[in-house]
């Protein structure tokens, strides 16, 4: 499958939130890291509410590129397909059974995040940052480009981009 297009400018700006991140004191790919979030909200829209997020979803709107949503947000089976999720902030997010298929999900900071279950089919995880997230019984088949760290990341009956499973309970880097 092609990789996806990426805005050279665009990724710049991106790589740079790392690039501030790699330079504090500590371990900053811990998701318990104290200044990341701070650092990372530089970056990112104002947070908006659960409840703003699904009003909009409901009108038809599927643009929300950067946002940040609330920490632990619990977002339990929303039904989000084809929504443009770039570089959104999910950070400790509870997308248990959720429905993502077809989502835009590159640059997303995803640490912490529960994808338990979740339909990621097809989605678009170029650059993504998916750092001792849960993909137990999840789907990420056909999912488009590769996380850009996913250390940690917890695997179990679930189903790969390319259609493979893996079954056992798996944390770190493949």
């Amino acid at each position: 499958m092609p990789s996806p297009i990426v805005d050279p400018v665009e990724h710049e700006r991106r790589m740079a939130i790392w690039g501030r991140i790699e330079q504090l004191p500590g371990n900053p790919r811990d998701p318990d890291f104290h200044d990341m979030d701070r650092i990372l909200d530089e970056f990112y829209a104002p947070t908006i509410t659960i409840e703003e997020l699904l009003e909009r979803y409901a009108r038809g709107e599927k643009d929300f590129v950067d946002i940040s949503l609330p920490h632990k947000a619990d977002l339990t089976g929303i039904n989000l397909a084809g929504a443009n999720l770039k570089g959104a902030k999910l950070n400790r997010s509870n997308l248990t059974g959720a429905n993502l298929q077809g989502a835009d999900l590159s640059y997303a900071w995803m640490a912490s995040v529960n994808f338990t279950g979740a339909n990621l089919e097809g989605a678009n995880i170029s650059w993504a940052y998916a750092i001792s997230t849960n993909f137990r019984n999840a789907s990420l088949k056909n999912a488009i480009g590769s996380f850009n760290m996913r250390y940690g990341a917890t695997y179990e009956n679930t189903i790969m981009p390319k259609g493979y499973i893996i079954e056992d309970l798996y944390f770190g880097e493949r």
